[in-house]
C-alpha cells in the first residue's frame, strides 16, 4: 500500500532525491520504480525497537547523504527517533505513539475509516503543505494507483520456475502459456485469518478437477509446511508447492502468470493486485475498508452478518461456538463459486 504514496511524493517534491528505507523482505517492492532513486534495506530482525533505531542511523550515515525531509508512513516511534538522531531536518508523520518530540509536523488521523493507501497519500500531501508553506498547487495533485515494475529477466525466471514445476508449458512456436493455473496463499501470518489447510486442499482439488487448471501454492519459507499439507490434502496432482522458493519480486512475477489468486487480505493479495491478477479475498478479522487490495477485479468473501466481523485482531477473542466463525463459516463452495465468477469476468 505504501507504493501508492510514491507517485505523490515525486509529484510534490519533483526535484528531490527519493530514498526508501524498508525492511529487507519488502524492499524489493520499490526496486526499479522510476520515481525511486535508491532503496535502503533494513536487515531482517532489525526493523523494530532499539535495533531499528541503530540500523536506520547506520544506513543513513553510510549513505553519505544529508536528508532534509523524512516522511513516516509507518506509525513508528523508533523510525521517528532514528530520523531525529540522524539529523533529518523536517520529519512528518501521524500523531500518536509518542512521536511528538521527534516530528516537525504531525497530522491528526481522520476519525473516519479510510483506506490505508489514502492515509499515506494524505500524509504526503500534509508534508508538502508544511514544507512548501501551503502552496496553492498542492491541492491539485492527482494520485495514481500503485504499479509494480519488472525486468524481462525476472519474468523469464518466473516462467522457468513454473515450467520446471509443470504448472505451465512452453511449445516450440509460442511463448509460455500464462493463466494455466490459480495461485493460492495457504497460510496467513495472523491466526485469526487462517481458513485452514483442509479447506485450501479441498479447494485446490476442485480447481484441478472441475476447472481443469493447475494450482500453485505461493508463500514464504515459513509457509512451506502448510503448503505441503495443502498439496497432500488436495491429492497432489497438478498442485505444486512453491512456498519459500522466491523472495518478494520473484513471488510477484509468479503471480503475474496466474489466472487468479485466492487467499486472505495479505501481502500476497496486494502483490497479486499490483500485477493485475483477479482476486478472491477471504475477509474476516481484517477490515477491507482500510486494507483491501486495490483492484477492480476482486471478490471479497466474508460473513458480514457476524457482529465480530472485521475485529482487526490477530487472535480470535471468542471461545466456544463463536471461535473463528468469520473463517469457519466460509465454505469451500463459497470460495469456489466466487473463483468461478471472477474467472468468467
Amino acid at each position: 500500500m505504501a507504493l501508492s504514496a510514491i507517485g505523490a511524493i515525486r509529484d510534490l517534491f519533483q526535484d528531490s532525491e527519493i530514498n526508501i528505507i524498508a525492511p529487507e523482505f519488502v524492499a524489493g517492492l520499490f526496486k526499479r520504480h522510476p520515481s525511486v532513486d535508491s532503496v535502503l534495506s533494513l536487515k531482517d530482525g532489525t526493523h523494530h525497537g532499539f535495533k531499528s533505531i541503530s540500523a536506520t542511523r547506520n544506513i543513513l550515515r553510510d549513505s553519505g547523504d544529508d536528508f532534509e525531509i523524512g516522511i513516516l508512513l509507518t506509525d513508528s516511534l523508533s523510525a521517528a527517533t532514528a530520523f531525529k538522531f540522524s539529523g533529518v531536518t523536517h520529519i512528518y508523520g501521524y500523531s500518536g505513539s509518542g512521536k511528538a518530540l521527534a516530528l516537525s509536523g504531525s497530522l491528526t488521523p481522520s476519525s473516519a475509516i479510510i483506506h490505508r493507501s489514502k492515509r499515506y497519500q494524505n500524509l504526503v500531501r500534509f508534508a508538502a503543505l508544511r514544507f512548501w508553506e501551503n502552496p496553492y498547487w498542492v491541492k491539485d495533485v492527482k494520485y495514481e494507483d500503485p504499479e509494480f515494475y519488472f525486468s524481462d529477466v525476472e519474468r523469464a525466471a518466473a516462467k522457468g520456475i513454473l515450467e520446471r514445476a509443470g504448472v505451465i508449458e512452453t511449445s516450440s512456436d509460442t511463448a509460455s502459456k500464462s493463466g494455466a493455473f490459480v495461485a493460492l496463499a495457504p497460510q496467513a501470518v495472523a491466526e485469526s485469518r487462517r481458513w485452514g489447510v483442509e479447506n485450501y486442499g479441498e479447494l485446490a482439488q476442485r480447481i484441478v478437477t472441475e476447472l481443469d487448471l493447475g494450482v500453485a501454492l505461493i508463500g514464504s519459507h515459513a509457509d512451506h509446511e502448510a503448503g505441503e499439507a495443502v498439496r497432500l490434502s488436495g491429492g497432489g496432482e497438478r498442485i505444486v508447492n512453491l512456498c519459500g522458493g522466491s523472495r518478494i519480486r520473484g513471488a510477484a512475477a509468479l503471480l503475474e502468470c496466474a489466472s487468479a489468486f485466492v487467499g486472505n487480505d495479505s501481502g500476497l493479495a496486494h502483490l497479486a493486485a499490483l500485477v493485475d491478477v483477479s482476486l478472491v479475498v477471504l475477509s474476516g478479522a481484517d477490515n477491507p475498508a482500510e486494507t483491501s487490495p486495490i483492484s477492480t477485479k476482486k471478490i471479497i468473501v466474508e460473513r458480514a452478518e457476524l457482529d465480530c466481523i472485521h475485529c482487526v485482531k490477530n487472535t480470535c477473542r471468542l471461545t466456544g461456538e463463536g471461535h473463528m466463525n468469520c473463517m469457519r463459516l466460509i465454505s469451500v463452495d463459497d470460495v469456489f463459486r466466487s473463483l468461478e465468477s471472477i474467472l468468467a469476468q
